[in-house]
């Protein structure tokens, strides 16, 4: 990537390593380091690209000697220097503070660092690329993080989707045991989840992010708290300049706008006709550590419930016309916690569309319907059977529901088990299977139309993945288009 090469083949390909730092002095060095000792792999050495990463850093209100740390390691840094002989790729290491000494939130810090490469955006050719590739200041990265992900990115063929993707990478978690569902559920989706459950999760860690500064630029940055006025202020502002920002005015204040920024952008950059790619590659290229005192474990689960609704809200109910037919009305799948969550979360008008919960909990469809006299809720709760296209699937699927009420594999129960713990797992299913309950209760539609319930979109507030495979066969019997009429939030 670089070397002698012809004009004619040259280019020159700027990235910014964006790095938001508060209170990191026991990982920062180890993080800044793994920037700017990137190499060029030997199957991308004989590429045409001439890469210059710079590493910005912007220390966001630190009281520990993190901005001490980042001083001295600009002063020993060989800024811009080649190697000659060698693969690595030359590194200029930048770092700023707050003036004030105060924290704002890392959306902020990340806009700082990026704004931080000035001098070199005056002066670089308006054919060479720029690219933002972020990454947390507890984490590090592969030595050949940036030339895979720069070659993945400019491999991109197809007319203007370069410019509006969000690349993520494969990472590692340290300790290897933290967060291991969500960590492996991450590292495997296929291009078509990375879509499909948008809205379970942020598909793409966001400290594997790569993507076109320009990009950024034209999303207007992650979203910053004011230092004074109001949130509906702030979505005046920015609806003026004509940016649609993940914010709730009902529930945002100007402390959490400083939480769930990769949330925020993530969703703001799918409503921009963005798209979201994975590049796998035979080595992670980020170790992710666990950091009990980060931001991110700082947000509140409401938070990001409400934000995640908001997100649905907005894409599906509101604006996709399979979800406006028959009156808006839409069915709830899971009248647990996360059915009755989700549905709290909803505008008050979006509540009314809720036509009913749909379930397979004998106790829930005994009691009938959800309640909630704060809300004013009264949802019926009917057997997900009667959402079947197919009348006789539905029959079907009731028979055996009745006849094997306490199988666990019927039910779909969560599962939190590890994989390296299924032969533990199918023993307790064999050992529930012994058991058996009173009898079913009646199954009913509470005065419901089965006509409409055949036909309403359904929105999945259950866990995927973790009921051996139930929870998703029994979705599938119902015959709905995942992605259209049918959505997984949970």
């Amino acid at each position: 990537m670089t070397g002698a090469r012809s004009e004619e083949h040259d280019k020159r390909v700027w990235v910014d390593v964006i790095i938001p730092v508060h209170n990191a002095e026991a990982t920062i060095e180890d993080a800044v380091t793994s920037a700017m000792q990137q190499d060029i792999p030997q199957h991308l050495v004989h590429t045409a690209y001439d890469i210059r990463i710079t590493v910005c850093c912007y220390d966001d209100g630190s009281t520990d000697d993190s901005f001490a740390i980042l001083q001295r390691m600009k002063k020993t840094s060989l800024d811009g220097c080649e190697t000659p002989g060698t693969t690595r790729l030359p590194s200029t290491l930048l770092i700023e503070a707050s003036i004030d000494g105060k924290a704002r939130g890392a959306g902020y810090a990340r806009n700082k660092a990026v704004q931080m490469h000035r001098s070199v955006l005056e002066h670089v050719c308006s054919k060479a690329e720029h690219f933002l590739c972020l990454l947390d200041s507890d984490d590090t990265m592969h030595r050949h993080r940036i030339a895979e992900q720069t070659n993945f990115m400019l491999n991109i063929v197809e007319p203007g989707v370069m410019g509006r993707t969000l690349l993520g990478c494969q990472f590692v978690r340290d300790p290897p045991d933290s967060t291991w569902h969500y960590s492996r559920w991450a590292n495997s989706l296929s291009d078509e989840r990375l879509m499909m459950e948008k809205y379970r999760e942020v598909t793409v860690l966001q400290p594997t992010w790569f993507l076109c500064r320009s990009r950024w630029a034209s999303l207007g940055g992650y979203v910053e708290a004011p230092l004074s006025g109001t949130v509906a202020e702030l979505v005046g502002k920015e609806k003026a300049c004509g940016r649609r920002r993940l914010i709730h005015e009902n529930h945002d204040s100007l402390e959490t706008l400083r939480l769930a920024e990769d949330l925020r952008f993530f969703h703001e950059h799918l409503w921009a006709n963005g798209t979201i790619q994975l590049h796998r590659t035979e080595v992670p290229l980020v170790t992710y550590r666990h950091n009990g005192q980060s931001q991110s474990y700082r947000t509140s689960r409401q938070l990001l419930q409400q934000l995640r609704t908001l997100a649905f809200q907005h894409s599906v109910l509101e604006s996709d016309p399979r979800w406006l037919e028959d009156d808006g009305s839409f069915v709830v799948w899971g009248a647990g916690r996360d059915g009755k969550d989700f549905v709290k979360s909803l505008d008050p008008e979006m509540r009314k569309r809720v036509y009913c919960f749909a379930d397979l909990d004998s106790r829930k469809l005994e009691i009938g319907s959800y309640m909630n006299r704060e809300m004013n809720l009264n949802i019926p709760i009917i057997h997900f059977s009667y959402l079947a296209k197919d009348i006789e699937v539905g029959n079907t699927l009731r028979k055996e529901w009745e006849e094997n009420i306490t199988n666990e594999v019927i039910s779909g129960r969560i599962d939190k088990s590890r994989s390296s713990d299924k032969k533990t797992y199918s023993r307790e299913i064999r050992s529930v299977k012994r058991q058996r309950t009173a009898k079913a209760p009646k199954l009913h539609i509470s005065g419901l139309s089965q006509q409409k319930l055949q036909k309403l979109p359904v929105v999945v507030c259950v866990a995927m993945y973790r009921t051996n495979g139930a929870l998703e066969k029994n979705v599938k019997a119902i015959d709905r288009t995942e992605g259209e009429d049918l959505w997984h939030f949970s």
